[in-house]
């Protein structure tokens, strides 16, 4: 599954070269989960972060599908 992440802040010190603007894609396995996204972006574990999946505020390691 193709995931659009969009980073802000602190966390856009982790945009792969050739991101466009804030944003950028990563495949992530079906069933994927923020976690997920998270260790592909290279955001150190424990590092603060406000989640949106699809639009809505999300709390913990939900699915991103």
């Amino acid at each position: 599954m193709t995931v659009r992440v969009k980073l802000f802040g602190s966390l856009k010190q982790h945009l792969p070269s050739g991101a466009q603007g804030r944003q950028f894609t990563v495949e992530v396995q079906s069933g994927g989960r923020v976690s997920d996204v998270m260790r592909l972006v290279g955001r150190p574990e424990g590092a603060a972060a406000v989640v949106l999946v699809n639009g809505e505020h999300i709390e913990g390691d939900a699915a991103v599908g």
